[in-house]
């Protein structure tokens, strides 16, 4: 007996928990909804180059998967869109690409800029010449006025430029100072360079520093120009 009242208790219980238990508790996060992404997620092209963007839904749970969208420009003579969502950088200026896919919808603004990529060769001119510190013989009246070759080269990606800036002697065939430097463009269309050269001259150590370098290529002409400040320690 006493084991049968133990089995119908345990069935009682058991009976009792299917009928009147507590029901789940609902989940207070609701499912994320999904969303159309475009990349990549260029701000900016060059005057004249190509891109290929990519539709994508991201679900819910972060799946993400790439779609075949529709595309299209809301300045088309600027960036021009296809069908494959191939952009094409017509004319300088500002356009938004959108893409759409069902129920969902992505936009991206865009900028077309300058092409200031390629090798840059000219001239500049010491303007000024002050000297700071230290005894010996006046160098600055042999470098204000002079004019001197000067070189860089620029790869650009978008309105991000890198590269390399050389300045020669009068002759223009002994490299006097070289370095490193980084650019972009504004809103404007000018580029500014930013930078420092050091010198590979060890009987004159110095560099240059571009502090001023804002310019904008002047119509068909390709003209650059900036300015800079110039360091030299002479031993």
């Amino acid at each position: 007996m006493l084991v049968f009242a133990l089995l119908s208790l345990g069935l009682l219980a058991g009976s009792c928990h299917d009928t009147t238990g507590p029901s789940p508790i609902p989940s207070s996060t609701p499912p994320r909804p999904d969303i159309l992404m475009i990349t990549p997620g260029a701000d900016a092209l060059k005057l004249g180059s190509t891109a290929m963007l990519t539709s994508v839904v991201v679900s819910g749970d972060g799946m993400r998967r790439t779609v075949a969208a529709s595309w299209s420009s809301d300045t088309p003579e600027v960036v021009a869109v296809g069908d494959d969502g191939r952009v094409r950088a017509l004319s300088l200026g500002k356009a938004t690409i959108t893409a759409r896919f069902e129920t969902l919808t992505a936009a991206q603004p865009m900028r077309v800029v300058p092409d200031y990529e390629g090798t840059w060769s000219g001239e500049y001119r010491l303007v000024e010449c002050t000297r700071l510190s230290g005894p010996g013989p006046d160098y600055c009246r042999g470098f204000a006025g002079a004019v001197l070759p000067l070189r860089t080269v620029l790869t650009q990606n978008g309105s991000t430029l890198s590269g390399r800036l050389e300045l020669y002697s009068t002759t223009g065939r002994e490299l006097v100072e070289a370095g490193p430097v980084q650019g972009s463009i504004e809103a404007s269309g000018a580029l500014v360079l930013t930078g420092v050269t050091s010198s590979v001259v060890s009987e004159q150590p110095g560099g240059t520093t571009l502090g001023d370098w804002n310019t904008v290529v002047a119509g068909d002409g390709d003209q650059m120009t900036g300015r800079f400040v110039k360091n030299r320690r002479f031993q």
